[in-house]
C-alpha cells in the first residue's frame, strides 16, 4: 500500500513529458511558411487636392472683386504598376510593396480635357491647366486571408492593412495652376489689392511627400504546386495621406476705416486627406521555404511488459 502512494505520483509525472509534447487536435493548420514575388499593373487617381476656391471682396464704396483662386483639382486616373514581396504563414503574410504610376493633375475629369467649366454667379468659366504628375506608393503590409489556408486551396480572398507613404512628383516644380488667379507676388503667393490687401498662398512647391495609411481587399485565383503556387491577383487599395496641396489665404491690411475690422486675418483652405486609390491585376508565384515541425509522437521513460512466452521485445525508450 505504501508503494502504490509513491508510484502513482511517479507515473503521473513520468507521463506529463508525453502529453505536453502531443500536438493540440484543435489547433488550425497553420500551413507551409512560403516567400511570394507579385507584380501587377492598373490604374491609379485620387480624390480631391482641394476644392473650387472663389475670392469674392467687397469694399465700403461698393468696389468688388471677383475671381477664381484654385479650381478643384486631383491626380486624374493614369496607368502604373506595383511589385511586392510577400513572407507568407498559413494565411497570414507580411508584405513590402513598390508603386509607380503617371497622371497629371488637373481640374478636369480626366488629362487632355480643355473644356472650359461654367461656374454661374458672374464668375468666369474655368479654363483646365494640366501639370504632368509622377506618384510613387510605397510601405509595410499585414495580409490576413479570410478562409483558412490548404495547401490544395484555389481562391484566396485577403485583406490588407499597413502603412507607408506618398511622393507626389510635379512636372513644374510650381504648377501652372498656382499662377491662375494672376496679381503680384513671388511663384506660389498671389496679392489681391482692393478695398483690402489678401496674400494667397500655396505651399506645394515641387516635390511633396506623405505619411499614407494603406487599406485594401484583393483576392488569389491560384493554381496551386506543393507548398507553393501561382496565382492570378485582383486587388484594390487605397492610400489615405495629408493633400500635398496646402491653401493659406492671409489679410494683409483692413482697406479703411469703413472696413468691418473682425474679418479674419488668415484661414486654411486645404481639403485635408486624399485617398489614394489603386486597382491592379497581376501575376504572384509562391515558393515554398519550410514546414510546419512534424507531430511529435512522444515517448515512454521505462520498458512495456511483454506477455509470457513473446518475444522479449522492449518498448521504445526516449534514447531510440
Amino acid at each position: 500500500m505504501q508503494r502504490s502512494r509513491f508510484l502513482i505520483p511517479i507515473l503521473l509525472l513520468a507521463a506529463a513529458p508525453v502529453a505536453a509534447q502531443q500536438p493540440d487536435p484543435f489547433k488550425p493548420y497553420d500551413g507551409p511558411r512560403r516567400l511570394e514575388f507579385s507584380a501587377g499593373i492598373g490604374y491609379f487617381w485620387s480624390s480631391d487636392w482641394s476644392n473650387l476656391v472663389l475670392f469674392e471682396s467687397f469694399g465700403a464704396t461698393g468696389d468688388e472683386a471677383r475671381r477664381v483662386l484654385v479650381p478643384g483639382l486631383s491626380s486624374a486616373p493614369g496607368a502604373g504598376g506595383q511589385a511586392a514581396i510577400t513572407y507568407w504563414k498559413g494565411r497570414l503574410g507580411f508584405r513590402l510593396f513598390g508603386a509607380y504610376s503617371e497622371s497629371c493633375v488637373t481640374s478636369a475629369t480626366r488629362c487632355g480635357d480643355n473644356r472650359p467649366a461654367p461656374t454661374g454667379g458672374g464668375i468666369p468659366a474655368i479654363t483646365p491647366v494640366e501639370v504632368s504628375l509622377k506618384t510613387y506608393s510605397y510601405g509595410a503590409q499585414g495580409i490576413v486571408g479570410l478562409m483558412e489556408y490548404s495547401e490544395g486551396q484555389w481562391f484566396r480572398p485577403y485583406l490588407v492593412v499597413g502603412g507607408g507613404g506618398v511622393t507626389f512628383d510635379p512636372a513644374e516644380s510650381v504648377p501652372r495652376f498656382l499662377a491662375a488667379p494672376g496679381g503680384a507676388g513671388t511663384p506660389g503667393t498671389v496679392t489681391l489689392a482692393g478695398p483690402t490687401q489678401y496674400t494667397f498662398t500655396v505651399n506645394q512647391a515641387g516635390l511633396e511627400s506623405r505619411f499614407a495609411v494603406n487599406l485594401g481587399i484583393g483576392t488569389d485565383f491560384r493554381l496551386p504546386v506543393g507548398p507553393g503556387g501561382l496565382s492570378v491577383r485582383a486587388e484594390v487599395s487605397d492610400q489615405v495621406s495629408q493633400s500635398p496641396l496646402g491653401l493659406r489665404l492671409t489679410r494683409v491690411n483692413d482697406g479703411g476705416a469703413n472696413v468691418r475690422s473682425d474679418y479674419f486675418q488668415q484661414v486654411d483652405l486645404g481639403v485635408g486627406v486624399v485617398h489614394n486609390i489603386r486597382a491592379t491585376v497581376g501575376l504572384a508565384i509562391e515558393f515554398g521555404l519550410k514546414r510546419p515541425e512534424p507531430r511529435d509522437e512522444g515517448f515512454m521513460p521505462f520498458p512495456i511488459p511483454t506477455p509470457a512466452g513473446a518475444k522479449g521485445a522492449q518498448g521504445r525508450t526516449g534514447g531510440n
